[in-house]
């Protein structure tokens, strides 16, 4: 009786002892099996102060040291060009004939090759249509300091809070003439043109186009057709 009750203890402790270890091996197959996730590293966000915005957004004002030349063979006939004067502002100039004269439009004078002076306009059925080949010469007079001089006032210009005018310049020789224009100045399609005319007057005048064909030799040739014919 004693010996089968040995038998039943001894069968009862191996069988423990079988399962724990099974649950043990299957736990070992489990980790094993079981993908480590690491913890993903905690995100730095860098908050910059508004000057350091500021000091980042900034594009530095920039005068290009080569002058730029026009050669004569950018410059087109003008014989059968328009003649138009205005007193007011004390200049003369030559445009194409085929173009119309808006003033007191775009803060100033401007030379179009369509009558409203806008690149698109609206047809009979209130649709927009572009015109071919548009482009556009304006001429605006603005103030100056006296104390300032051509480049000082551009580079105000500039600035962040300025107009925006041009953030880089260089030199231009047409002609006779010689003065501050936009940056690549000959490749450019969209150009500014900046003539100090006196201590305290700067004559900006600006050219736009919306063509198949870079039109900028009519902008070249009306500048080199310019002529003040008041003393300021």
């Amino acid at each position: 009786m004693v010996k089968k009750q040995s038998l039943i203890i001894i069968s009862i402790l191996t069988t423990a002892i079988l399962t724990a270890g099974i649950i043990l091996l299957l736990e070992n197959v489990i980790k094993k099996e079981r993908p480590v996730v690491k913890p993903m590293p905690e995100e730095k966000t860098e908050i910059k102060q508004p000057e350091e915005i500021i000091k980042a957004e900034k594009t530095e004002f920039f005068i290009e040291k080569e002058t730029a030349t026009i050669a004569e063979s950018d410059f087109l006939p003008t014989t059968d060009w328009k003649k138009y004067q205005n007193k007011t502002y004390g200049f003369e100039v030559k445009y194409p004939k085929e173009w119309f004269v808006l003033e007191n439009a775009y803060g100033g004078v401007a030379f179009s090759s369509s009558s409203s002076g806008n690149a698109y306009d609206f047809n009979e059925n209130g649709k927009t249509v572009a015109y071919k080949n548009w482009a556009r010469v304006t001429f605006t007079f603005e103030p100056k300091l006296k104390t300032q001089t051509l480049e000082n006032w551009l580079k105000e210009k500039a600035d962040p809070g300025g107009p925006g005018i041009d953030f880089a310049v260089q030199y231009i020789q047409l002609g006779d003439k010689k003065f501050l224009g936009t940056n690549q100045f000959i490749q450019n399609s969209q150009n500014n043109a900046y003539f100090e005319i006196s201590k305290e007057k700067v004559l900006v005048i600006k050219f736009a186009q919306k063509s198949d064909v870079n039109q900028s030799d009519i902008f070249y040739t009306m500048i080199k057709t310019l002529i003040f014919v008041t003393d300021y």
